[in-house]
């Protein structure tokens, strides 16, 4: 089973997406938010292939379907590696 890893690009995501949400909403929002796609991404310990093939090579995106976001990430070594979080609609990046 791969063990998960967040990249610190990924960290500060959902560090943000916290702040933000936290600010414009209240605090229990952003934390069921936050907590909700930490429990995804650690689904994909049993399913690596669970998200969708991204238009980057080895790259694959796991859709959070309560919220307007996704995770980008690819496996490395055993490992699934989680790159971005980012908002749907943003201008996908490969700033990794």
């Amino acid at each position: 089973m791969p063990e998960i890893a967040l990249t610190n690009k990924a960290q500060n995501d959902l560090e943000n997406l916290a702040e933000y949400y936290v600010a414009t909403v209240n605090d229990e929002f952003a934390e069921e938010m936050v907590a909700y796609m930490l429990q995804q991404i650690d689904q994909l310990q049993l399913f690596p292939s669970l998200g969708r093939p991204s238009q980057v090579e080895d790259v694959r995106e796991l859709i959070f379907e309560r919220y307007p976001f996704y995770a980008a990430y690819t496996l490395k070594a055993g490992q699934v590696v989680v790159l971005r979080v980012n908002h749907q609609r943003k201008q996908q990046s490969t700033d990794w």
